[in-house]
């Protein structure tokens, strides 16, 4: 370009230059002051803004499952990447209760969540939980659930009716008792979850006692006393447990005590004894005790800890209307020996009409107990509250 030329345009190449540098100045002040307009400084720096760190299962989703589902759920996968997900399987019955909770507990926690069916088929169905907060953050669940399986009816062939029976035939029954209940919410909230007539025994001084026997009374559930009572070991190990009823008691303090207790939870229809394998031995002390719920109209259930028990006989004898403990559900806390002691439940129901059995909230027992139930019911028998079976 000539010299001339390019001194001839040299005021336009200037006033371009600076309305450029005002163009960019006044883009930075609008995008500083957080006003609308800017453009430039607004795209160059959406691409540096931080991405939030993915949601944390651990701590921020897993806690909340748990709170709510209880030992009835089982976690069997965990994934971080490429995206959050957690794999769970529970049965219709534990599922059913646990949606409306859940998903209340994960919105109040932030989360938008949208449930949609996957999978179904005639064992099993697969819901997607999609979990995103409002930093945009994803979580997926999915929930595999476990169908019941239905006996196959057997085919109905051309018979003749056959004559009524001189006696009706008696209707087999079943009581499950399960012990050692107060402690914590999450046991009586998965025997609920079950919508069966399961007894529930409470121990008089588990923190959540009152609470425990509330929400059982609210769904129907039989309440006992599980009345705690001095056993062999204890005084061989010279192992004396606070607030026990003890041999070495007054007849006067065996009495309030026992009243003591029954004020705790005024709901209970009846009481067991809890360990009392040297108590219930002693004709007594057992007296004072039988007396007394004799006199309130509530029943007794003895949990033999031992074969030497003579609380039952003594029971009877009284006019007190009474049952004893057949089967320890878990004796030992393993699967396959609860399987067991369930099938020999159902063989003695079936020999002898009627049965009573106790458990205890284990994890191993109520990750079980249904489908005991379902083994129960599915073999005829009838499953009750243990005062429709005592006598």
């Amino acid at each position: 370009m000539p010299r001339n030329s390019f001194r001839a345009g040299l005021p336009a190449i200037i006033l371009v230059t600076i309305s450029l540098v005002a163009l960019l100045g006044l883009d930075f002040l609008q995008w500083k002051q957080k006003q609308p307009g800017s453009i430039i400084f607004s795209w160059l720096l959406k691409a540096k803004k931080e991405v939030p760190p993915p949601v944390s299962l651990e701590k921020e989703v897993l806690p909340l499952i748990r709170k709510q589902a209880g030992p009835t759920l089982r976690i069997t996968e965990i994934k971080e990447k490429p995206r959050s997900e957690v794999r769970i399987e529970a049965d219709e019955e534990t599922y059913a209760a646990l949606v409306p909770e859940l998903k209340k507990l994960l919105e109040s926690k932030g989360f938008k969540v949208e449930i949609s069916l996957l999978e179904e088929d005639e064992e099993k169905s697969i819901f997607n939980w999609f979990l995103e907060d409002k930093k945009q953050r994803q979580v997926r669940l999915l929930f595999q659930i476990r169908k019941p399986i239905l006996a196959k009816a057997p085919p109905v062939l051309p018979v003749k009716k056959p004559a009524p029976p001189e006696k009706p035939l008696r209707e087999k029954k079943v009581a499950v008792i399960i012990d050692d209940l107060g402690n914590d919410l999450d046991s009586i909230r998965a025997i609920v979850g079950l919508s069966r007539p399961i007894t529930i025994s409470i121990l008089p001084q588990a923190v959540y006692a009152q609470e425990t026997a509330s929400i059982a009374s609210s769904h129907g559930l039989e309440v006992m006393l599980h009345l705690p009572m001095e056993s062999v070991n204890s005084r061989e190990n010279n192992d004396f447990s606070g607030g026990e009823i003890n041999s070495r008691m007054s007849p006067e303090e065996v009495l309030q005590t026992v009243r003591g207790y029954l004020e705790i939870l005024p709901s209970a229809t009846g009481v067991n004894n809890h360990k009392g394998s040297l108590i219930t031995q002693d004709r007594d002390i057992m007296r004072i005790i039988l007396t007394e719920l004799t006199a309130r109209n509530l029943f007794f259930i003895d949990s033999r800890t031992t074969d030497k028990s003579i609380a039952y006989k003594l029971a009877l004898e009284m006019g007190l209307r009474s049952g004893k403990r057949d089967i320890f559900l878990d004796a030992d806390q393993d699967k396959n020996s609860i399987a067991r002691r369930v099938k020999e439940l159902i063989r003695l129901c079936q020999r002898n009409g009627s049965a009573i059995a106790i458990g205890h909230p284990y994890p191993e027992t109520l990750s079980y107990l249904s489908e005991a139930l379902y083994q129960i019911e599915n073999s005829g028998i009838k499953l009750v509250s243990v005062s429709q079976i005592i006598q």
